[in-house]
């Protein structure tokens, strides 16, 4: 009976030791939030390494976007189940923006973050991040001069 139980207790070391070998990366987004014109065509989001840590493997996140209060006509939907962590910063570009001639009020998406590699890749929260778009049209006002009423 003692020689099970210390074959469990060296079993059970081994998983512990071999764990500690992996070195976790940690990221996260840029920004809390992105703001940018309706004029603007695209934008820049960026997920950044928040720990000194060299990463020697690609590890690969699923970046992907929700509509929220826009129509889905104001930019380009992402859904991208491979996109490499490969360094300190990794940007990405949402395209797609522009302006439609329309006056509205300000709109927003989300861009949320899904590690691939949670083993090795953890994401700091937020895992989803607004992203505002300020509308770049306005009204046109026309003023009339009466004379001689």
């Amino acid at each position: 009976m003692q020689g099970s139980l210390h074959l469990i207790i060296k079993i059970l070391d081994t998983k512990i030791n071999f764990m500690s070998c992996f070195i976790v990366a940690i990221v996260e987004f840029s920004e809390s939030v992105y703001e940018f014109r309706e004029d603007d065509a695209s934008t820049e989001i960026c997920i950044v390494l928040t720990n000194n840590v060299t990463i020697e493997t690609n590890l690969q996140v699923r970046v992907q976007t929700e509509e929220g209060t826009t129509n889905g006509s104001d930019f380009q939907g992402i859904d991208e189940e491979n996109m490499m962590i490969n360094g300190p910063r990794t940007c990405f570009t949402v395209q797609g923006i522009g302006t439609d001639g329309l006056v509205e009020p300000t709109e927003m998406f989300t861009v949320s973050l899904e590690s691939l590699n949670p083993s090795r890749l953890m994401l700091s929260s937020p895992t989803e991040v607004t992203v505002v778009i300020m509308d770049s049209d306005s009204e046109s006002v026309i003023k009339l001069r009466c004379s001689g009423a």
